[in-house]
Formats: C-alpha cells, structure tokens, sequence
C-alpha cells in the first residue's frame, strides 16, 4: 500500500476512534438522546396538530395560521430569549422548554379525548409552542460547547444534526401510523409519554 493510502486509512480510524470517544462521553450521549427523543415527541405534536387542525376546518387556510401561531412568537421574542439564555441559567431555559411541549400534548389529548378540542384551544397551545420554541434553539445551542471538548465540537455537531435530522423524518411517520391506528389523541399523549 502507498503513503496516500495508509495516511487515508490512519485518518480514517483516527476519524473512528474521535467518534467512538464522543460517544463515550456521558453527557453528549445524553444531550443526543435527549435531543432526539423531544424532537421525536414535537414532531408527532406537529403532524397531529395539522391532521387535527384540517379535519377540524378542511381548510388549507386554517393550516397556514397554524405556521403563523407557531413562527410568529419566535420571531417576536427571539432577541429577548437569546438574551434570557444567555444571562441566565440555561438548564432551566431549557427544561422550560421542554415542559410546555409536553404540557400542550398533554392539554390537547385530554380535550381530544373529551370531545371539546377547538381550533382556538390548538392556536394557543401553537403560539404556547411557539414561545418555548424561541427559548429553546438559544439554551440548546448555547450547552453543546459545554458538553463536549473544543477538539470534539465539530464531530459532535454533525452527529447532533443527523441525529437531529433522522428523528425529523421519523417524528411525522410514527404520527402517521399512530394516528392512522388510534387517532389524533393517542398521538399527542404518545408525546407526553415518550
């Protein structure tokens, strides 16, 4: 074998063995877990929200203010949130923001399930998502360079990404066969659960 070639295959285990350390660290392993997991919960949020949301109206309409309840306190509020997160205690920024998705779920299956789901109860709970999710992009950002060594940050953000990118895919899909199984209710409380 040449030098190219046995530089190429020393890099490439080099590249190995980097990876194999980032999961060996305890915290990172957490951070993904976690990270996937909520992404999962929020996307079978958003996919029930929608389904709910047009066959509620049958309107496309009615689908777009859903995008606009959810984007429009992130866009608000950005500012002030990445200045919260940065001068306060990110942790609780962050477990702040988890908890309202989950509380939302949680309000939305039980009303559901009651029969007494409205479109302006699913708008608020939206605009509710809307500002946690404005805090939690800052908090989340702002701990993986705490989590991980200055050597390991740029490994660690790639796999955070597809990790990332791999439960947005599947999210909407366990939405899909839940809601096709057991209806919109148990998708929203296969959130709270997960």
């Amino acid at each position: 074998m040449d030098d190219a070639g046995l530089a190429a295959r020393a890099a490439a285990g080099g590249a190995r063995d980097s990876l194999r350390g980032l999961f060996k660290n305890r915290n990172f392993g957490f951070y993904v877990g976690v990270r996937v997991a909520t992404l999962l919960g929020q996307t079978i949020q958003g996919a029930a929200v929608m389904w709910q949301v047009y066959d509620l109206t049958n309107s496309p309409v009615a689908l777009a203010f859903v995008g606009i309840a959810r984007f429009a306190p992130s866009l608000a509020i950005s500012l002030l949130a990445g200045a919260i997160t940065d001068n306060g205690d990110r942790r609780r920024v962050l477990l702040f923001s988890q908890i309202t998705p989950l509380l939302t779920s949680a309000l939305l299956a039980a009303l559901t399930a009651t029969g007494n789901i409205s479109l302006v109860a699913i708008y608020v709970c939206v605009l509710l998502l809307g500002v946690s999710g404005a805090f939690e992009g800052p908090a989340r950002s702002a701990l993986l360079p705490l989590v991980v060594p200055r050597d390991g940050f740029q490994r660690a953000v790639s796999v955070a990404t597809i990790a990332q990118q791999t439960a947005s895919v599947l999210g909407p899909a366990g939405a899909g066969l839940t809601i096709a199984q057991s209806g919109v209710a148990p998708a929203y409380m296969f959130h709270v659960a997960w």
